[in-house]
């Protein structure tokens, strides 16, 4: 048990759902996780192969590191569950790619009203190499809830630059751009609006050198851990 999560020691085990595989050249891909499911407030539980892996993942909660899949599996199938319930929430099959990291998050609402997006893992392939220079790589995703209203693509803007870095991105969308290390103001849009601001994410200090995965999330409207919001969260270099 780690930061509150129940983890598998992956590497090098052989995974008793679907066996070892034998003969099969094994992968070396990189799994990682994080909840952002707006309407859980007990959170979720996540099984690999119809095993724990993380367990009460509480919202904006992430596993410490990515954990290396090394069985030689052909497919590694993900369960969301309502945290201490066998009511699933969404299911994902995975394909091992060689040197690949994937860092699952789930976002969206499990209780979904009109037009808003059901609960849903979205695997982010992230590049976890070292970027050049004094830049900081940010993978951003979409996650963030509009209330009663269909979430709209949006624009992705930091102080210092009038054209956004990340341009019509889609719901459960994800891109990526690089980012000289410094302290920006942050600056959510309705995509191709200047006047759509969804809200704004102020003195964000951003280390060069470093990768994120920026989230936007939370539900417009909410508060406390809810309220829209850009996570930050820091991703360990290769």
């Amino acid at each position: 048990m780690k930061h509150g999560f129940a983890r598998l020691a992956a590497a090098g085990i052989c995974l008793a759902a679907i066996g070892c595989g034998g003969g099969k050249i094994s992968t070396d891909f990189f799994v990682r996780f994080t909840n952002n499911v707006v309407d859980l407030p007990g959170g979720v539980d996540l099984n690999l192969n119809q095993e724990p892996y993380a367990v009460s993942v509480g919202y904006g909660g992430s596993t410490p590191d990515y954990d290396n899949l090394t069985t030689g599996q052909e497919l590694y199938f993900f369960d969301l569950f309502r945290a201490g319930t066998q009511n699933i929430v969404d299911s994902l099959a995975e394909i091992p790619r060689q040197k690949q990291s994937h860092h699952i998050v789930a976002i969206g609402a499990a209780n979904a009203g009109a037009q808003q997006p059901l609960a849903r893992m979205v695997p982010v392939n992230v590049n976890r190499n070292r970027p050049g220079g004094n830049n900081a790589r940010l993978i951003v995703l979409h996650g963030f809830v509009r209330t009663g209203r269909q979430s709209p693509n949006v624009d992705v803007l930091r102080s210092g630059k009038i054209a956004p870095e990340i341009s019509d991105l889609p719901f459960a969308d994800f891109k990526e751009f690089l980012l000289a290390g410094g302290t920006y103001n942050f600056e959510v849009r309705i995509a191709g609006l200047m006047s759509g601001t969804l809200f704004t994410k102020t003195g964000v200090t951003v280390e060069g050198g470093k990768v994120y995965l920026v989230v936007i999330r939370g539900i417009e409207g909410g508060s406390g851990v809810f309220a829209p919001d850009l996570q930050f969260i820091e991703e360990p270099l290769l």
